[in-house]
Order: C-alpha cells, then structure tokens, then sequence
C-alpha cells in the first residue's frame, strides 16, 4: 500500500514537473514583453465624405483604452452585448473610459494602457503595451466622436503565438463597430436608446442597409480603414513605466489599483515611449462621392410659351459631388403639353425648352458648387 502511494506521489511530481516546464516554455521562456503601440486615425473627408462632421463637434477621437488580459476577461466581443461601461464609454458618456479603467485594473496580473485623445479625425497618439505569458491578449477600443455608439478597436488578440513572442511589427486596420445600444444611423443622430440591446456588430459600406446611414457606400466593396494600430516589440528594459502613474495613481506591476483615489486622464506623449520602426505609409485612399438628388416633383399646369402648352419639373440637390464624383444631373425637365407640334411649333419649343434648361442648371450649379467653378459646369 505503502508503495502503491509512493507510486502515485511521483507520478504527481512528473505531472506537476512537465507543467512547470510547459509554463516556463511559454512564449520562448520570456515571462514578461512590451510593445510600442501607435493609434493613427485615418478619418477625413476625402476619404468619408458622406456627412463628414466638419462643424460644432468635428470629427475626433476618445481617449484609447485598453488591457492586456488572459481567456477569463472580454472587453468586446463581437456578437455579444455591450458591458454597461463600456456602452458608456461607446456613447460618449464617458470618453476617458473611467468605468473601464475601474472594471479592468482589478484584473489579476493584467495591465491596463491608454493613449491621448485626438481633436481631429487624422493623427496619431502613442503608449506603451505591457503583457505576461499569462495575460498575452491585449483588447482597446477608440470612440468616434460625434457618433451614436461607434467605436474601433481589437478584442482578444495574442501577442503569444506559437509558444513566442511576435517580435515582428504588426499593423493592423481598423473598421469601425456598433456596440448596439444607440439605433441612430448618422454621425449626429439623435440619442435612440435600442430596446432591447443588440449585439455588437460592424458597420460595413452596405450594413446598415439604409440611406441615411453616414457608412452606406453601395457601390464600394468594402469601407477602406478609418483607422490604423502598429505594434512593434521593443528590447526588454526599453520600457516606461511611468506612464502607468499617470492612468491610475497608486497602480502597481500586478495591474492591481492600491488606493481608492480617482483615475485621472492619462497623460502619456511620443517622448515618454520608446521609438520603434517606421512601417512604409500607404496612399491615402479617395472615395469618390456622387452627386445625390432628390425624385422629380410633379408636373407644373401648361403655359402658353411659342403658342405651344410647356410644362416643368424638377428636383433638388441632397449632397453635392465630392472627390470627383459624378457631377449632378439634370435638375428640370421641360417638355410640351401637345403631342402632335407643327414644324415651327418643334422649331420653337425646342430652342425655348434648350435655352430655359441651361439658365436654370447654371443657377442651380453656382449655388452649390460656388461662383468660381461655376462656369466649368454650364450645360
């Protein structure tokens, strides 16, 4: 019996060697890594015109938020509802991403990052990302500000693979998300509190599938990126963990908060991060946006003009082209009453009917393409 026992404990030490093994192996036998993390926002008009906020709340970005984590935590989740802060932090309730901060630095062993906000929808701001062999995933999300609940971001993505660090600059593009708890279609919609929840879904060029969506594009395959994230693997000892400091007082190397003093704003900036590799810059991309009219009107009671009856419709400019989109078609359309016209009846309706349609586009196209292109676009 004795030995029978002996025999059990032994096998148990194997079992709990070969684990030990296994966990020190973990990512190439390195315990701890540190990334250098670039946020680049890719939001302008040129290349998402339709309804581009340009004025009032212009088109900007949250504070980012973020943390390395393990299996047990999910910030976001695609099909899944959004937390309550983090539906907070996606309405613009919270753009500091306080209650995010608060739930996540409770998180054993995790660490939490953030990066400055920016006040325009292009440019780019800087932290340092911190994981264990333990808690190699790392999550964050950037709002779009103004938007109903519109957000980008990663979820869940490991920078352990293959039982190593990835040491390679990886970049990643952005689409933007709906994390399902506003229903407003358009940058500036009204607050539409959706009863009940949806899940978090992606916006795309044709979802949703409706006109005042400010991401509808149908004619385009994809969205191009609205935004970017490089990650670059940086020589252990590179790292600044003042920063830290700087997001939650009293944070300490375990990711754990040890005082009950309010989170401020991080206030990390290029100089206190590491520098890393310049990836090749891609072209801009230019979407280009048509013009958009309204349906024709009815028709106008008949005149008398040339002794033939002449009567008028028309319809009205909704977005004038941008990027070099299709120019506006024609906006009237004048034709005569009768059906059967003499000779000089044509002759003369057809002068007239020419001559009124172009005065009438060359007014319509100086009011909304201004006077100093006007005259390239004279029918």
């Amino acid at each position: 019996m004795a030995q029978r026992s002996r025999m059990q404990l032994l096998s148990l030490l194997l079992v709990v060697g070969s684990f030990q093994v296994e966990v020190i192996a973990a990512c190439g036998g390195e315990e701890m890594a540190n990334y250098r993390l670039e946020f680049q926002g890719l939001w302008s008009e040129r290349t998402f015109p339709k309804s581009f906020p340009k004025y009032r709340k212009n088109a900007q970005w949250s504070t980012l938020i973020g943390v390395s984590h393990n299996d047990q935590y999910s910030m976001w989740e695609p099909g899944r509802s959004a937390s309550v802060p983090f539906k907070d932090f996606a309405e613009g309730e919270d753009p500091s991403g306080k209650g995010l901060q608060i739930e996540m630095v409770n998180l054993p062993n995790g660490f939490v990052f953030a990066a400055k906000s920016l006040s325009t929808g292009t440019g780019r701001s800087v932290t340092t990302v911190f994981v264990h062999r333990d808690h190699s995933k790392i999550s964050l999300a950037v709002g779009l500000i103004p938007s109903p609940d519109w957000f980008v971001g990663i979820s869940g993505l490991d920078l352990c693979e293959g039982g190593s660090w990835r040491k390679d600059p990886l970049q990643l593009d952005l689409q933007p998300w709906d994390a399902g708890t506003d229903g407003g279609f358009s940058f500036t919609s009204p607050d539409y509190v959706s009863n009940p929840q949806e899940p978090i879904t992606q916006i795309t060029a044709q979802y949703p599938n409706h006109p005042a969506n400010s991401f509808f594009y149908p004619k385009l395959e994809a969205l191009p990126p609205i935004a970017r994230v490089t990650l670059v693997w940086q020589q252990a000892g590179n790292e600044d963990s003042s920063w830290m400091g700087k997001l939650v007082p009293g944070l300490g190397k375990a990711g754990r908060r040890d005082s009950n003093e309010d989170i401020q704003m991080p206030g990390d900036s290029p100089e206190n991060v590491s520098p890393g590799i310049d990836l090749p810059t891609e072209p801009e991309i230019v979407i280009p946006y048509d013009c958009e009219v309204t349906p024709w009107g009815s028709w106008s009671p008949c005149d008398t003009l040339c002794k033939v009856g002449l009567r008028r419709r028309f319809r009205l400019i909704i977005q004038r082209p941008k990027n070099g989109g299709q120019d506006c078609p024609d906006l009237i359309t004048v034709e005569a009453c009768q059906a059967k016209l003499t000779k000089p009846q044509k002759k003369c309706s057809k002068a007239r009917i020419k001559k009124e349609t172009k005065k009438y586009m060359k007014i319509q196209r100086r009011n909304y393409m201004g006077k100093k292109k006007r005259n390239r676009f004279i029918a």
